[in-house]
């Protein structure tokens, strides 16, 4: 993975190319980059402290099992859309 994300570069934009037989590196434009909405993050932020928050994301970043639970179900995806 280091080699992959540090070592090769990045493919020109609108392109794609095959690094190995199963990884495809692939740069959208940046008109196809999805849009963050805002009302999801004022969910995530009302809802968690900030601690909670720090702790979710680094469970995120190194790829760690995630599990939402809520009492309110119709919180969930508008968090998991947050996370995302």
């Amino acid at each position: 993975m280091h080699t992959i994300t540090y070592r090769i570069p990045a493919p020109p934009q609108n392109n794609s190319y095959v690094i190995y037989e199963d990884i495809v590196m692939t740069r959208p434009d940046t008109t196809e980059l999805p849009l963050a909405n805002d009302s999801h993050f004022s969910t995530l932020l009302d809802r968690m402290e900030v601690n909670e928050i720090v702790d979710l994301f680094t469970c995120i970043i190194f790829e760690e099992s995630v599990l939402l639970v809520a009492d309110e179900t119709d919180l969930l995806f508008p968090i998991a859309q947050a996370l995302n």
